[in-house]
């Protein structure tokens, strides 16, 4: 089924691995869209149980289909450049890769792994803002990655 911006719903709808989306504002308004019946707390529930939302925004908000939810409000930026949300993406990757290998016990998976994707991606912002101001761009948040990891998540 799709809605009239092409969204495929079907292909989402009980995704049987784990599954984060990663929706901007009007990204996230054509998903409620499209689901029709969902409010915008269900979501990642009437998705299926292993869906879980990462909703970008001023705060960026981590639900899970079994009720978890976690926002993240760290400082960020006062710029969004293109190619952050690669970079958001691409961590969340890294972590959901870890977050599965080391078996984290957690009632669902992904939620731990969007988290620290926002907060690294934050902070990578934040730096990189804080060196470049509006001129900064997606490779200057690339060379930030190790000293933030490092700080944030240890070595």
């Amino acid at each position: 089924m799709c809605d009239k911006g092409g969204f495929v719903v079907g292909t989402l709808q009980d995704y049987p691995a784990p599954l984060v989306l990663t929706p901007n504002a009007p990204e996230f308004e054509r998903l409620v869209q499209a689901l029709k019946d969902t409010d915008q707390g269900g979501v990642a529930r009437t998705l299926g149980v292993n869906t879980v939302v990462l909703r970008k925004g001023h705060f960026d908000l981590v639900e899970g289909a079994l009720g978890e939810k976690v926002e993240c409000s760290a400082p960020g930026s006062w710029r969004r450049c293109g190619g952050q949300g690669d970079l958001l993406s691409g961590s969340l990757g890294t972590f959901l890769a870890w977050e599965l290998y080391q078996q984290v016990p957690r009632q669902q998976t992904g939620i731990l792994a969007a988290y620290a994707a926002c907060r690294l991606t934050r902070e990578l912002a934040k730096r990189a803002f804080e060196k470049r101001g509006r001129s900064m761009c997606a490779s200057d948040m690339l060379l930030e990655i190790h000293e933030a990891f490092t700080e944030i998540f240890g070595q």
